[in-house]
């Protein structure tokens, strides 16, 4: 006779591995690479740089793919977070020169955000293999949580497993509850080298805070994210995200 304990976690690899095929039959482009921007707008200005990113966006995303465009609502304030897309960075290379000599973009744009702007931030990041980057969230109109964790400097050959295992786990009893859904997962590459990135959508972030502690009070998510932890530092960081009208993820 198996005992509960067995078949609970005969259950959950027999999920996993259903999501884990899920994940490998939608796209998933390894040697694309995947920039993450974070405006930090003067305080004074942040009407004034909504209204013009709203309405001359149209003249950047012209350019390359946006996979998203938000503006921070909880864990950071007046900032702009934005992921763009490139096949690989001889593409930005050469998405990046022709912005450069877009003068309408420089004129209607560029030229007057900047001076909006405390300071810009950039990292690239890298897909992780078992998570595809959806296009359809749980809920339009919702919200977005960011999520950033530093890792060790060992690299994701030592912790991708059980990491990918920690969070898929998670994804599945979102999934299975039709709560949050996991958007897209990255590891960091240029910049911030040693981090880990997630990205989710809720419903709302009433919704998110009842449906985490659920989540989090799981047996078998206890026991995954226990095994992520030896390898983390302390330091994680949350972010609440409100899409643009403008950006493809609503």
């Amino acid at each position: 006779m198996l005992s509960r304990y067995v078949l609970r976690n005969i259950a959950m690899a027999n999920h996993l591995s259903r999501m884990s095929r899920s994940f490998s039959a939608s796209t998933v482009a390894l040697d694309k690479c995947y920039e993450l921007r974070t405006y930090a707008v003067l305080p004074g200005a942040f009407p004034e740089y909504v209204s013009l990113t709203k309405e001359m966006m149209h003249l950047r995303i012209a350019h390359s793919k946006l996979i998203g465009y938000w503006l921070a609502d909880l864990g950071a304030l007046n900032q702009a977070v934005h992921i763009w897309e490139y096949d690989n960075f001889t593409h930005r290379k050469k998405v990046r020169a022709n912005l450069a000599s877009d003068q309408n973009w420089l004129d209607s744009y560029a030229s007057k955000m900047t001076k909006m702007l405390a300071y810009q931030d950039n990292s690239t990041m890298k897909q992780m293999p078992w998570s595809s980057i959806e296009s359809q969230p749980r809920k339009e109109a919702g919200i977005y949580e960011l999520k950033e964790m530093i890792m060790k400097p060992v690299g994701p050959h030592v912790w991708g497993d059980v990491m990918q295992r920690s969070v898929l786990t998670q994804a599945a009893a979102h999934e299975k509850r039709n709560y949050g859904k996991l958007m897209g997962a990255w590891m960091g590459d240029f910049g911030k080298s040693s981090s880990f990135y997630q990205l989710w959508n809720f419903e709302s972030l009433d919704h998110r805070i009842a449906q985490k502690a659920e989540i989090e009070s799981l047996p078998e998510v206890r026991e995954t994210g226990a095994a992520v932890e030896k390898f983390m530092t302390e330091h994680v960081t949350s972010k609440a995200l409100l899409p643009m009208p403008f950006s493809p993820l609503q």
